[in-house]
């Protein structure tokens, strides 16, 4: 075994599917890899949010279980065991306030939009080291970019940032998939200009107080066999598979938009 094979790899998931969808070729990397779901906190049961009841659920707490199940499921084809850590998602703290609950019921479609909004569902930096100072203990951290603006996704980048970026390319942001695709392929994949997929690197670069033109983006290309490996490890989120690729357009069912990955190696440029 090389130096390099024996370095450990944290990969910070703040949902179960986010590390599947965006970062295969770092679950499969020949060493050990830790992989966290941060947002895994069961919520009481005798409740249901809107997004719950769109996976079919009639309780929130019920469902999040069968997510976690999923999530054990779909990462053992990668050979690996999540840890996962008791923070609620932002759609469960949500709940603790009635205006911004009620905001969201009735206006599902701007959920990222008013979760991103509200002062009260930020967590920081310190919050969330609680949970994960020891879990994040590696050699090297991937964390999401927080690209697109999901409050859960931003939060984890700002915690990877400004409390695990102390050493040069100790944590890579990984690009939020499907997320980073939105508005089709940004610019650096050479397939033409496209400003508004830009904007939205630039603007979570922004968030983490970096300016995106200043780290080059490392483009990963899956080979067939590992493509064909994410997807059958992608579809184990049977809650969520269906509904996520509806609502981006049909991205996760797309062989050449599961195929590419990217990362930024902070300190690296």
């Amino acid at each position: 075994m090389t130096a390099r094979e024996a370095e450990v790899y944290v990969l910070l998931s703040p949902h179960p599917d986010d590390a599947v969808f965006s970062a295969w070729h770092v679950l499969t990397a020949p060493r050990g890899v830790r992989v966290v779901t941060v947002f895994a906190g069961v919520p009481d049961p005798g409740f249901v949010t809107i997004l719950d009841r769109e996976r079919g659920a009639s309780d929130s707490a019920a469902i999040f279980r069968r997510r976690l199940v999923e999530d054990r499921d779909a990462l053992a084809v990668a050979g690996r065991l999540p840890a996962q850590a008791p923070l609620l998602e932002a759609s469960y703290r949500a709940q603790a306030f009635p205006r911004i609950a009620q905001a969201l019921e009735s206006d599902r479609p701007s959920f990222i939009r008013i979760i991103g909004r509200e002062p009260e569902l930020r967590l920081e930096p310190e919050e969330l080291g609680r949970s994960l100072d020891g879990l994040a203990d590696g050699d090297v951290v991937y964390a999401p970019a927080g690209i697109g603006g999901h409050a859960d996704h931003r939060d984890v980048a700002r915690y990877a940032v400004s409390r695990l970026a102390g050493d040069r390319g100790r944590v890579r942001l990984y690009a939020d998939f499907p997320y980073v695709v939105r508005h089709g392929p940004p610019s650096f994949l050479g397939r033409g200009d496209n400003p508004s997929a830009d904007a939205a690197v630039t603007d979570a670069f922004a968030v983490l107080g970096l300016r995106a033109a200043e780290h080059t983006p490392h483009v990963v290309r899956l080979d067939d066999e590992q493509l064909e490996a994410k997807f059958e490890a992608a579809r184990r989120y049977r809650t969520e598979f269906d509904l996520v690729d509806a609502d981006f357009g049909g991205v996760l069912s797309d062989p050449e938009a599961m195929r590419v990955e990217v990362y930024w190696a902070l300190g690296e440029d």
